[in-house]
């Protein structure tokens, strides 16, 4: 795999992964997937089930979760919503055994970046999904600030229009 620029997915320093999965094989599968990518700058963090990853995400410096939808505390979308919540500015990415497209579809729809099928992935697709991941979260906020900057733009354009109009109306009665 080629070296990764952190710079290039708009990050200043490792991309903090937690994953929230209760299978201790498969979690250390993925932390391996993860150390094999050459010069990948990622730190990996796991946390067994869902009150512990919500914790988690509460404490701050996560940059994207990768989520097991059947966990000891929750199963199904369910856990997905709940997570949702916690991470209102942090990419979800389902990782699950449930092999089921409505889950999935309904899943990306609420929110999630990704669903990847457990028994699928491979380390170039799951450094592809983080890496969408956090890309469309950037993404999504240079959009936000955009949009928030035009709106005070067209707050103060519109003002200045209010005032100009005042101003004719009031020099048209003057001229009367």
């Amino acid at each position: 795999m080629p070296h990764w620029e952190v710079g290039k997915i708009g990050g200043n320093g490792p991309i903090k992964v937690l994953l929230i999965e209760d299978d201790t094989g498969f979690a250390r599968m993925v932390q391996e997937m993860i150390a094999e990518i050459d010069g990948g700058p990622f730190t990996f963090e796991r946390v067994e089930n869902l009150e512990k990853g919500i914790d988690r995400v509460k404490k701050g410096r996560i940059d994207v979760v990768l989520l097991d939808l059947l966990l000891p505390d929750s199963e199904g979308i369910f856990t997905f919503f709940k997570i949702r919540e916690v991470c209102t500015d942090i990419p979800v990415v389902v990782l699950s055994a449930l092999e089921d497209d409505e889950t999935a579809i309904l899943a990306v729809r609420e929110g999630a970046q990704d669903y990847l099928f457990k028994g699928i992935v491979n380390p170039a697709v799951l450094v592809r999904s983080i890496r969408h991941s956090i890309e469309r979260k950037r993404n999504r906020d240079e959009l936000r600030q955009t949009r928030e900057e035009l709106e005070e733009l067209l707050g103060k354009k519109e003002a200045e229009i209010a005032d100009l109009k005042k101003r004719l109306d009031a020099a048209l009665k003057d001229k009367k």
